[in-house]
């Protein structure tokens, strides 16, 4: 009968790995551990005998040449499991008990891991053998058990029931011969494996470093227990730190420091602990298979070779694990919109205990803080750069790895704003056409004229002084401005000014003669604007007639009433200021009013009705009145005077004759 947890215990092999601890490698192994087995075995008999009529499926030769039978009875230990018989040509130790001899060797381990006990007929992956039985496979297995314990040799073996002549049909083979070719087959496989095959009896305990890793504030050392065999181990902890974890790969809690064999766990040690190492050792406690030779004292029955577990005690000391508490940088780049560096912005680091720390960069723009692992920061702008707007903040910096520098960049923007000015006249009327030029402390100037709402718009900076000068005033007024000294104080800040301006204003001034050049009081003038305002003005009497006039306006001047005895007229378009202050004359003259007696002129005495030509009448040159511009209208005046005077004393004249 096959033992299910004897063929798991034989399928365990030895682990060995070498990976670092705390920085360091590290692979302990215990020294090799006689397990404790029982002082004696009794046996008992099996399912299976090779002895049918005194015949196997196999004989040895002997040295002269002879060929042995070789026939078995299969047996079991007290626990139930098969074992293998050493001396070939003694009873089987049925109801026997023996004594405990010497441990066996690695090939009879091996014996164990590859033949029968560990793979019966049922396991076709591993024989491959069409139609093996397990009877066939256990004795395949004694066979090898009779070649490694030196009761015999591979080449002794003679694959044949028995020897010829023996029995009447000349070669008796009562399982048949496909019985033995499998046997041979099957005995050929477990001897190969014995033989190559490495795996060794020895109990083999280790502890290997996995790895280092940092995660959730943690260093984390995670350990593997390796044996060849089952079992536990108890870590004892030499020193203690404070928030220490042991944990499963799974990340709960190990009770009792015990852990699995074969099971990685892993010391978590809080990031935030001062540079240290902390001291373990470790107990095993396994379970140790290995093969056991029981003997009989009297020699009467075969030695028997059992595969037995015990347990083992190893001890792996000073084990440890080492730690450095990082440490790291936080470097912050303040620049401006356009990547300039700026001195002076103020950052500060707090931790998550609340502890901050300040620093300002200089003029690289640069401020450094030290931070350490174990530690959650927040770092925060807590003052601009004088003239400049923005902000920073960043959290959640937390140190993973040792001399690792976070590099932050924070910009801030210029503050800006504007300086508007709204040029007026002196009644607050806005005025277009105004220039102006501001100048900033580098000799910089922006120009700007004022739009038909008197504005005009400049954008300024931070960390500049500027001036604002009119330098040039709007048609027709008079003023000027500046405005020195100014500065931005806040982003987005307007500076507003008003300029006033004053139309520039003159007089008009009319004198009016006679033709001698006498003034004449009582002449009525009239001041017409290109925009049909009128101002009247009399004479006074020296003659004057003033008007009050202002820029940007064209104005024509009429006479419309002369003085009383005076003919003439005047008339002055196109009139306009041109300075603040212009005093425009203009002369204006007029003619005293004469008597003109006119002779009738006497008819002919022809009979012709056509009446003669009138006399012309000689008349005074009347005055002119007005300057040059006044010429036109004077000689039309004259013109039509005479024509009148030719009419009426034609009229004169026709009157008398008709009589």
């Amino acid at each position: 009968m096959q033992h299910t947890w004897l063929k798991n215990l034989l399928a365990t092999g030895a682990v060995a790995l070498s990976l670092l601890t705390g920085g360091q490698a590290s692979q302990v192994s215990a020294a090799t551990t006689t397990p404790d087995v029982p002082s004696t075995m009794t046996f008992s008999k099996g399912d299976y005998a090779a002895n049918t009529d005194g015949a196997g499926y196999a004989m040895v030769k002997t040295p002269t040449g002879s060929l042995n039978y070789l026939i078995s009875q299969s047996y079991k230990d007290s626990n139930g499991n098969y074992a293998y018989c050493l001396e070939a040509q003694r009873e089987s130790p049925i109801g026997q008990t023996h004594e405990k001899g010497q441990l066996g060797t690695d090939a009879q381990y091996r014996l164990f891991k590859y033949g029968f006990t560990a793979h019966p007929a049922s396991d076709t992956a591993y024989w491959n053998i069409a139609g093996l039985t397990n009877q066939e496979a256990w004795y395949a297995s004694q066979l090898v058990s009779w070649v490694i314990s030196g009761n015999l040799s591979w080449d002794q073996l003679v694959w044949q029931a028995s020897r010829p002549g023996a029995f009447k049909d000349g070669i008796y083979a009562p399982y048949g011969q496909d019985a033995v070719n499998r046997v041979k087959a099957a005995a050929t496989l477990v001897y190969n494996n014995v033989m190559n095959q490495k795996d060794t009896a020895n109990t083999s305990f280790t502890i290997s470093a996995d790895g280092q890793t940092k995660e959730n504030g943690y260093h984390k050392y995670t350990y593997t227990v390796n044996s060849n065999q089952q079992g536990t181990a108890t870590l004892n902890f030499k020193n203690q730190v404070p928030g220490m974890k042991l944990v499963d790969a799974k990340g709960n809690a190990i009770t009792n420091n015990t852990v699995t064999v074969g099971q990685p766990f892993s010391i978590l040690v809080p990031t935030s602990t001062p540079t240290g190492n902390i001291t373990f050792d470790v107990n095993g406690n396994v379970s140790a298979i290995v093969p056991v030779v029981y003997t009989d004292a009297a020699q009467t029955y075969q030695d028997s070779l059992v595969l037995i577990a015990g347990l083992v005690k190893p001890l792996l000391a000073n084990n440890q694990a080492n730690w450095t508490r990082a440490t790291g940088k936080v470097q912050v780049h303040k620049v401006d919109q356009d990547g300039k560096s700026l001195a002076g912005a103020e950052f500060t680091l707090t931790d998550n205990n609340g502890t901050a720390t300040k620093a300002v960069t200089g003029k690289d723009g640069l401020a450094t803080f030290t931070i350490t692992e174990g530690a959650t920061y927040s770092l925060e702008e807590t003052k601009t750069p004088a003239g400049y707007t923005g902000s920073f903040k960043q959290a959640g910096i937390t140190l993973a790895n040792d001399c690792q520098v976070f590099s932050y960049t924070a910009k801030n923007t210029l503050n800006k704003g504007v300086v508007k000015v709204h040029k007026v006249d002196q009644n607050g009327k806005s005025l277009a056409g105004a220039a102006f030029t501001l100048t900033d402390d580098q000799g910089n100037q922006q120009k700007a004229t004022t739009g038909k709402d008197g504005l005009a718009s400049f954008n300024i900076v931070a960390n500049r002084t500027y001036t604002l000068e009119e330098t040039k005033s709007p048609a027709g007024y008079t003023g000027n401005f500046k405005q020195a000294g100014i500065t931005l104080a806040n982003d987005g800040q307007v500076l507003s000014y008003t300029a006033k301006n004053t139309l520039n204003k003159g007089v008009v001034k009319v004198h009016k003669v006679d033709q001698n050049g006498k003034p004449l009081a009582g002449a009525e003038f009239t001041l017409t604007d290109d925009l049909g305002n009128q101002q009247k003005a009399t004479t006074d009497k020296n003659g004057y007639a003033e008007f009050a006039i202002v820029a940007n306006r064209k104005y024509s001047l009429k006479e419309t009433k002369t003085p009383e005895g005076y003919t003439g007229s005047f008339e002055q378009d196109g009139i306009t200021l041109a300075n603040d202050g212009q005093v425009i004359e203009i002369s204006a003259k007029n003619n005293k009013n004469q008597k003109n007696v006119v002779k009738p002129v006497k008819p002919t005495t022809s009979s012709s009705t056509t009446p003669a030509a009138p006399v012309a009448q000689k008349t005074g040159t009347m005055p002119q009145t007005g300057d040059s511009n006044n010429h036109v209208a004077f000689w039309l005046g004259i013109l039509l005077l005479v024509i009148g005077l030719g009419f009426g004393g034609f009229a004169y004249y026709h009157k008398r004759q008709s009589r």
